[in-house]
């Protein structure tokens, strides 16, 4: 499969995001953590259809990730938290 038929493919399942807005920011709890399987807790964007983003540590889902933010000229991480949150 080629690079491009494969972002386009990626693309497609972006959609749904067009358009939402952030209605909420928080760190996964306990219990959502635990049920993901992973040791971190990550930010977590709830948009406002009720859709939850937050970062992991690769595509295969094995723990928490940070979230990269740039506001202007100054980038900013919001790591994962440890364990014990």
């Amino acid at each position: 499969m080629s690079l491009n038929t494969l972002a386009g493919q990626w693309a497609a399942k972006l959609k749904p995001l067009v358009g939402r807005t952030i209605g909420g920011v928080r760190y996964l709890d306990a219990g959502e953590t635990r049920r993901l399987g992973i040791a971190h807790h990550s930010v977590c964007l709830q948009l406002d259809d009720g859709a939850l983003l937050w970062p992991m540590a690769d595509d295969e889902g094995n723990d928490a990730g940070a979230l990269f933010v740039q506001a202007g000229s100054k980038t900013n991480s919001l790591p994962a938290a440890a364990p014990r949150l």
